[in-house]
């Protein structure tokens, strides 16, 4: 014979604990499984927003990158007290909204790629940068007068020749 439990909890009338217990012909019980709910397992609103949701696009990398500039935009409208960035993070704000909300997941999905492609070769860019004045203290940077190819040198070993790695070219340079 089975028999579920139900005891209240919480002061909630969604939170409950419920056991699965199983009487024998004795009269023991066995308990066999104990699961506790509570408000966050089930949420009415939560639920509706999800299915609002399904079959939109929703949030992407473009789309924080929105609401971050819309951000800054805000601030600065409250700071300068110039009303073009209070207008400038209201149109930001209404795009982010419209791309999230969107059902075209074929058009969005393009323009957070080609975001990520534009921020990819941003970060690459300054990353090489950021190597380069690193490595200005300690190396120096040739080119090769045949082929133009770029050679690093360590610095501070006075006046030395040089070879090419790809063309064999031997060049004088002090370091």
């Amino acid at each position: 014979m089975w028999e579920a439990v139900q005891s209240r909890v919480g002061s909630h009338p969604l939170e409950c604990e419920i056991s699965v217990t199983m009487i024998d012909s004795t009269g023991k019980s066995l308990i066999i499984s104990e699961y506790r709910l509570g408000m966050e397992a089930y949420s009415p609103m939560k639920e509706k927003m999800m299915r609002f949701m399904q079959g939109r696009y929703g949030v992407d990398s473009f789309n924080r990158f929105l609401m971050w500039a819309m951000i800054v935009s805000a601030v600065l409208s409250v700071v300068t007290r110039i009303g073009l960035f209070y207008w400038i993070s209201i149109a930001v704000l209404i795009y982010a909204y419209y791309r999230m909300l969107s059902r075209d997941y074929a058009k969005r999905s393009a323009e957070n790629q080609k975001y990520m492609q534009t921020t990819y070769r941003l970060k690459t860019s300054f990353n090489r940068i950021k190597s380069q004045l690193k490595d200005k203290k300690t190396h120096r940077i040739f080119k090769c007068p045949q082929c133009r190819q770029k050679i690093r040198v360590p610095k501070g070993h006075g006046k030395i020749a040089i070879r090419c790695p790809k063309c064999s070219t031997e060049f004088i340079k002090k370091v």
